[in-house]
């Protein structure tokens, strides 16, 4: 840790002005609570999914590509005349901060773009956002 880098451990926010590292760092406080939605969903789906988040205006979105199993529990496959069972499906999973107010409707866009009516169609958690902070100048933001 470099010196003159302080560990805060609190469960209350810090003052509006934190030194760090030899900046002057602002928090702004928002009025609106944040939502983060995780969707774990099918790798051709991605296309739908991104443009209906656009037209819920959420700001941004992460893309990882993930394997796992869910209520399919993998599937079988066929090559060079064996059978091979792969308990893990490729998936997506796309990360979308949106605002409380928007939830449900990006939350809907996201139903309806990515549903096939298949098993597998995936999932979303929606999960509180208590801060953030922008990497390249320090500022945070409090939700």
């Amino acid at each position: 840790m470099p010196a003159g880098a302080h560990i805060i451990v609190s469960s209350e926010a810090p003052p509006p002005e934190v030194s760090s590292f030899g900046r002057v760092v602002r928090s702004v406080r928002r009025e609106r609570p944040m939502r983060l939605l995780k969707v774990i969903m099918r790798p051709d789906k991605v296309d739908q999914v991104r443009d209906a988040i656009d037209l819920a205006l959420a700001p941004g979105l992460t893309v990882t590509d993930v394997r796992g199993q869910g209520a399919q529990k993998g599937h079988t496959t066929h090559y060079r005349g064996q059978e091979h069972q792969l308990p893990m499906l490729p998936r997506v999973e796309l990360e979308v901060v949106v605002a409380e107010q928007g939830r449900e409707a990006a939350t809907a866009s996201i139903i309806a773009a990515a549903r096939t009516g298949e098993v597998g169609d995936g999932r979303i958690y929606v999960l509180p956002v208590e801060r953030s902070y922008r990497i390249r100048t320090g500022e945070q933001d409090l939700f």
